[in-house]
């Protein structure tokens, strides 16, 4: 419901009581969207919000172990395996196969065969931190670390390689920005790009550049 502009007193001050009125709709609010969200993905949901992390402290969901005990009730038979849930950064909401990521906070769902959680996470959200490699305070499971000591290699060096496809193709430190005009072709960042006259891909003189920002 839109919130009438306030009418202004003689010495332009608001309406006493207008700012908690504001506080209160505000808060009301985000309430209904947080019933919405558990309602959508599970009651162990937890809505981005500024006590997001705080959260999951409480709920010691920075241990991969904390995380898989949350996968009690994980519908059977699901494509992908708890364990490499949990080892991806994720914690079951209690809902389908909605799973939410303990650090960026996204939810991910509809699981198929074949998928790789781990993959599938950085792909959908290369933003995260925890993805990205940062230090984000996880715990991991040693029981699950042995059990995975052949897959794990496996998967950094895949997730290695995509960060790698996307840093620019001559500095090789930045991300890759601009894309080239008439070529199209994306493979440099801006400081390199300032210095080129022909695309390095194809050796095309570039006409003009545009700048591009990959999610």
């Amino acid at each position: 419901m839109a919130v009438p502009n306030p009418a202004w007193s003689g010495r332009n001050k608001l309406p006493v009581g207008w700012l908690s009125e504001q506080t209160m709709r505000r808060e009301v609010s985000n309430n209904v969207i947080s019933a919405q969200a558990r309602n959508a993905f599970g009651t162990g949901y937890i809505p981005k919000s500024t006590t997001f992390l705080h959260t999951v402290d409480q709920r010691g969901l920075r241990h991969e172990s904390k995380r898989l005990e949350t996968f009690a009730d994980w519908p059977q038979p699901s494509p992908v395996k708890p364990d490499d849930l949990a080892a991806a950064g994720f914690f079951y909401t209690g809902k389908g196969d909605n799973v939410q990521c303990f650090i960026c906070g996204n939810v991910m769902r509809h699981w198929k065969e074949g998928d790789d959680p781990v993959l599938k996470h950085f792909y959908e959200f290369p933003d995260c931190e925890f993805m990205l490699g940062y230090g984000v305070g996880n715990v991991p499971a040693s029981l699950a670390l042995e059990s995975r000591q052949e897959t794990v290699p496996t998967q950094e060096s895949e997730l290695e390689r995509l960060r790698e496809e996307r840093m620019c193709k001559i500095c090789m430190e930045e991300e890759m920005e601009i894309v080239f005009v008439p070529c199209g072709h994306f493979a440099v960042c801006q400081n390199c790009s300032a210095s080129l006259r022909c695309c390095p891909m194809c050796r095309k003189n570039i006409d003009g550049t545009v700048r591009a920002y990959m999610s």
